[in-house]
């Protein structure tokens, strides 16, 4: 089979030790063809369907992706299987449809899993994960990662996991990084909260750093964790309304809204409106929209 050259692969894979990109951000949904027709129209260009497969056999999940220049969004559902990783998809649904999984690159889980246990959490055994994506020649070939995840119960904001990319050159393929809409990389998510000084102490154990003040705002109204690629901003609900454009967030906690870039954001905003999307002003500067169960905030790449 022929294999692409993975775009940017030094960029996607961190190689120092104490190195965090954010990776990707994954929509949970119950119904897989309505949320690809949502980031379709939106101007996404996206992956087939592929089911996820473990150590331990099926996981009863699959997805379709959105790969950007920098990180990625997914669109997970559950396959039907009944699965421990099924169940807490479902569980996730009974609270909010949209995105409830943040990842992360490291280059060495082992090393990750020390620090998380040094810092009091508790860890599930490293899951190797695998799927089956076409290759450019049509033929198929599998992908390759591995997860580490806090065990249930510790994040209440949202399955965060750290990851490795052991095949990148199979998951960004050129042909699927161009998109109708100019979107080119992973910005930042918000995380919006009751209790913005209690999260920032568990991410800053998760993360091993500090967070960093946002502009006039209090400790106990905003904190943002910045990381070699990428941040996370956490928020209570008044600056989680401002921050989407003043939208409802779902049930606290959530991650209600995730910002991108885009190669060109008036094209990008034209093309929203011309499809039919209330575009909104977000607070933070950007150009918002709802799609798929979440607020996607643009800004110039």
């Amino acid at each position: 089979m022929t294999l692409p050259k993975a775009h940017h692969q030094s960029i996607q894979c961190p190689v120092s030790p104490g190195d965090i990109f954010f990776d990707n951000i994954v929509h949970f949904t119950a119904d897989m063809d309505d949320a690809a027709q949502d980031f379709e129209r939106a101007g996404f260009t996206l992956t087939p369907w592929s089911t996820h497969h473990s150590q331990h056999g099926t996981s009863g999940t699959g997805n379709r992706c959105v790969m950007l220049r920098e990180g990625y969004l997914g669109l997970l559902a559950n396959t039907g299987e009944p699965t421990a990783v099924s169940q807490q998809v479902t569980a996730a649904l009974a609270r909010y449809t949209g995105p409830h999984m943040l990842s992360f690159t490291t280059p060495d889980l082992a090393v990750k899993a020390k620090a998380l246990k040094d810092e009091g959490f508790r860890v599930l055994p490293v899951l190797d994960l695998k799927r089956r994506i076409s290759a450019v020649d049509g033929d198929e070939t599998e992908l390759h990662f591995s997860v580490l995840r806090p065990a249930p119960g510790q994040m209440a904001e949202g399955r965060f996991q750290y990851v490795t990319h052991h095949t990148p050159e199979a998951l960004w393929q050129e042909r699927y990084i161009d998109h109708e809409n100019g979107a080119v990389k992973l910005i930042s998510a918000l995380v919006t909260v009751d209790d913005v000084l209690e999260v920032a102490d568990r991410y800053r154990c998760f993360f091993g750093r500090e967070p960093t003040s946002v502009g006039s705002a209090r400790a106990s109204e905003v904190a943002r964790f910045e990381l070699e690629r990428g941040a996370i901003t956490i928020t209570n609900p008044a600056w989680g309304y401002a921050g989407t454009g003043n939208r409802p967030v779902p049930a606290l906690p959530c991650v209600p809204a995730y910002t991108l870039g885009f190669a060109n954001l008036g094209a990008t905003a034209a093309l929203w409106a011309q499809r039919g999307f209330d575009v909104a002003q977000a607070a933070c500067g950007g150009l918002a929209i709802q799609c798929a169960g979440a607020t996607i905030i643009g800004y110039q790449a």
